[in-house]
């Protein structure tokens, strides 16, 4: 099943699905993968927190390469 940030769903939809919705708790971010973006965090609400500053498209955004660095 693919799922897509808030973002990438109104770009390539049209429509926020809220695939990502819920996967953190408010005031925190998640990390996932979506479909558009790549390896990303999202906020509560789906939305992901690199999309403007990579360009505002799902293409600008995975050719950032947001994946989150795992520090061990």
């Amino acid at each position: 099943m693919a799922d897509f940030c808030k973002q990438c769903s109104l770009e390539i939809f049209g429509e926020d699905f809220k695939d990502m919705a819920g996967m953190a708790p408010e005031g925190q971010s998640a990390s996932v993968l979506c479909e558009g973006c790549g390896g990303t965090q999202v906020n509560h609400l789906g939305e992901c927190l690199y999309h403007a500053a990579a360009g505002g498209t799902s293409a600008a955004c995975l050719a950032a390469g947001n994946i989150p660095k795992v520090v061990s």
